[in-house]
């Protein structure tokens, strides 16, 4: 038996052709180097991870994403006080979301609390404004509060 060199691990084994006359030789690997899948994955898992912990701390459009795929019920109760908050701020248009609040059950229904939204006001300046707000068992606005500056 002989043997290639070590990069190429092929055994060179004597086989007869189909008529069983001539000899015909086939090559044979016999220690392949195998290929750990996790460690070629393991990289890519570990950068998808961190991608997606830093998106969804800096961007919104992936967090309120994030949210509405694997917590609908969360992600539900904040868009209906957030929506509220924004039409009672005049028209909302010139506002913007700060802070989504911290959300709680309670026996009632669910409750955001510390909603905080930037506001322009005529005089071009920004003033901070944070909610209150307090659903009802079938989801709509039960109390909406806004808190002294």
């Amino acid at each position: 038996m002989r043997r290639n060199p070590p990069n190429d691990r092929q055994d060179v084994l004597p086989e007869t052709d189909r008529r069983g006359e001539a000899p015909a030789y086939r090559t044979v690997h016999t220690q392949q180097r195998r290929r750990n899948p996790f460690r070629v994955l393991l990289p890519v898992v570990m950068f998808g991870t961190f991608a997606v912990v830093v998106a969804r701390q800096e961007v919104p459009a992936f967090a309120d994403w994030w949210a509405r795929t694997f917590t609908p019920a969360e992600w539900h109760s904040r868009d209906t006080c957030r929506r509220a908050v924004l039409a009672e701020l005049s028209g909302g248009q010139y506002a913007r979301t700060l802070r989504d609040g911290k959300l709680q059950q309670t026996q009632d229904g669910p409750s955001v609390t510390g909603m905080t939204f930037a506001v322009l006001d005529e005089g071009g300046e920004e003033q901070v404004v944070e909610y209150n707000c307090y659903l009802d068992g079938e989801g709509r606005v039960f109390r909406l509060t806004r808190k002294p500056e």
